[in-house]
């Protein structure tokens, strides 16, 4: 069974998805796979936002699809 697991992560909103990395064994890609249900909470301005959904998990080389250079390493990648 599933247990709620808040844990502070990266994340790229891309194409209205949130797209967030983690390793296949790492306790959230555990927990996802037993119940895809998820929130996330953003901190920043007057008020949190929150979102609900499903997550699809993906190889981690999607991402690089989603042009994590762009986000991640503006200023530093050539």
């Amino acid at each position: 069974m599933a247990v709620a697991h808040q844990t502070p992560v990266w994340f790229i909103f891309h194409e209205s998805a949130l797209w967030i990395c983690s390793a296949e064994k790492n306790r959230k890609v555990r927990n996802v796979r037993l119940d895809p249900r998820v929130s996330v909470a953003l901190e920043g301005g007057a008020a949190p936002v929150v979102a609900e959904g499903r997550v699809t998990l993906h190889p981690w080389r999607v991402v690089m699809e989603v042009r994590v250079v762009r986000w991640l390493l503006a200023g530093v990648a050539q």
